[in-house]
């Protein structure tokens, strides 16, 4: 159905710049032989080379991950039971356990998410609904989407260092 009161560009109205440019291919398309079809033919001889050097190397890594975590659990899954978790440490090997690292660990996370969690929350509500839009609030958003950038460890790092 056609409009009414717009030319049709097949009616032999001129065309405008725009209209032109915008009609015309970029291309003709592959020729036969010659210099597109060796670039092209090239191209995809050069990713399938670089697709099988990466995928090889993603796989020489998964394979070196589970020797390692094979060797690890192939040692250690012997020494692994219920006396191991629920003794203190010790002099005597067979008689060492880990309940005191094991339960200070469990402490140390269950303090640290009652305390930041609802401050985290708390805070990106503040931010986002009730606080003024000025340069302190502007600080603050910077600083908090730098920190989300760097990871843990490196948190973990600089504590370790200054404390």
């Amino acid at each position: 159905m056609e409009q009414q009161g717009r030319p049709r560009l097949d009616q032999g109205h001129t065309k405008s710049p725009i209209a032109i440019n915008a009609s015309l291919p970029l291309h003709d398309g592959p020729s036969s032989g010659g210099l597109v079809a060796a670039t092209g033919t090239w191209r995809r001889f050069r990713d399938r080379i670089a697709y099988l050097v990466f995928f090889s190397s993603v796989i020489i890594g998964i394979l070196g991950l589970a020797i390692l975590l094979g060797e690890v659990l192939t040692r250690g899954l012997p020494w692994l039971d219920l006396d191991f978790i629920n003794n203190f440490p010790s002099r005597h090997a067979d008689q060492s356990g880990v309940k005191a690292a094991l339960w200070g660990t469990i402490w140390i996370m269950g303090l640290t998410a009652l305390f930041t969690i609802p401050l985290g929350i708390g805070t990106a509500i503040f931010l986002e609904e009730f606080a003024p839009d000025h340069w302190i609030t502007g600080v603050i958003r910077v600083n908090i989407a730098n920190l989300a950038g760097v990871p843990s460890i490196i948190y973990g790092l600089l504590g370790l260092a200054i404390f």
